[in-house]
Parts: structure tokens; C-alpha cells; sequence
């Protein structure tokens, strides 16, 4: 199986799939998908179902989910870090605190230089 994000294309064609009559056990092996994805993306409750199941077993699971958490950080620095700098952007450009062409600048300056 391929862990991949479900595109609006993709979705079109489970929902045509399902439309027909096929499974989503079927659909799911047509399309390289687990049937659990298939059937998340295509039926509500199920869907509701999985997502308070998540928030039920974060709430009994807070301190294991902060120490994963704080793992992954680590060992994913940069991609910590990148995500960090990309969250603090929108969040500038959303608010107008910096414009396009600010950061367009800051990013030219920036550039070729290396940062630990």
C-alpha cells in the first residue's frame, strides 16, 4: 500500500466506483488504497467515527503523544524547523505584518547563506 494524500481527482473516482456498486474493499485495490481510506473519504459517520476515536485516545494519551512528539522533533530537525518558519509566514502574511515583497527580500538576502 502507498501512503499518499487523496487528491480531488482520486476522490472523483471512488465516489464514480462506489456509484457503480464496487466495494470499498474493491475500490481500494483498484486505486493502490487501503479499504479504511476509501471507506474514511467516502462515508460520513465512519469518518466522524475515526476522528473521535483520535481525539479520545490523545485525551487518555497526552503525555506519550508530547514525548513522540518531542522525538520526532529531534530526529526531523529541519523539517521541524522549515514547518515552523513556513507556520510563522502565513501567519505574518495573514496578518499583514510583512508583505510579499518583504519576504521576497528577506529571502534573496538570505540566500546562499548557511544556517545550522
Amino acid at each position: 500500500m502507498v501512503h499518499r494524500k487523496v487528491d480531488e481527482k482520486v476522490l472523483e473516482t471512488m465516489k464514480k466506483l462506489r456509484k457503480a456498486g464496487l466495494s470499498y474493499i474493491k475500490i481500494g485495490k483498484k486505486l493502490n488504497l487501503s479499504n479504511n481510506t476509501v471507506q474514511y473519504h467516502l462515508n460520513k459517520e465512519y469518518k466522524e467515527k475515526v476522528i473521535q476515536r483520535v481525539k479520545n485516545w490523545q485525551k487518555r494519551n497526552k503525555e506519550r503523544l508530547k514525548e513522540r512528539n518531542r522525538l520526532w522533533r529531534k530526529l526531523n530537525r529541519k523539517a521541524y524547523l522549515r514547518s515552523v518558519c513556513l507556520s510563522l509566514v502565513r501567519a505574518y502574511l495573514k496578518r499583514k505584518i510583512i508583505s510579499i515583497d518583504d519576504l521576497k527580500s528577506i529571502i534573496k538576502e538570505v540566500k546562499g547563506k548557511a544556517y545550522a
